[in-house]
């Protein structure tokens, strides 16, 4: 079982994780709730070291984004959008963060990695990068 625990932990793309959870049906059957939020987790630690997120918590109705460096012009074309003008704040301290008011504390995962997909699109000049 720890093998899996790792296979889990090293899911990094859609389709590594749609593997893993057709290996864990075919072996075990349909998988608990917990299963898909252990891979969901996962996915979402791949996507935001990619993104130059160090560190994502939850507290108090926000997720908060340490971010490895500071830019303020993504800052800026992230807020500046409908999604999440008034809901995205920068905290000050000795490392860099971002604070986003969660929406709906059902799919907060959902919105981590909404943010984190939404972050690393955002250029330098503040324009989304096409995938």
């Amino acid at each position: 079982r720890m093998e899996l625990y790792r296979q889990i932990a090293l899911a990094r793309t859609e389709e590594e994780a749609d593997d893993l959870l057709d290996e864990l049906i075919d072996r075990f059957g349909d998988p608990p709730p917990g299963v898909s939020a252990l891979i969901q987790v996962a996915l979402l630690r791949g996507e935001a070291g990619a993104a130059g997120i160090t560190d994502i918590a939850q507290k108090q109705g926000f997720l908060r984004f340490t971010l490895r460096d500071f830019e303020l012009e993504k800052v800026s074309a992230l807020y500046g959008t409908d999604q999440y003008k008034g809901r995205v704040r920068v905290e000050a301290g000795s490392k860099p963060c971002l604070s986003l008011k969660i929406r709906s504390k059902a799919q907060v995962i959902d919105e981590a990695r909404h943010f984190v997909r939404d972050w690393a699109a955002v250029s330098l000049d503040g324009e989304e990068q096409k995938a």
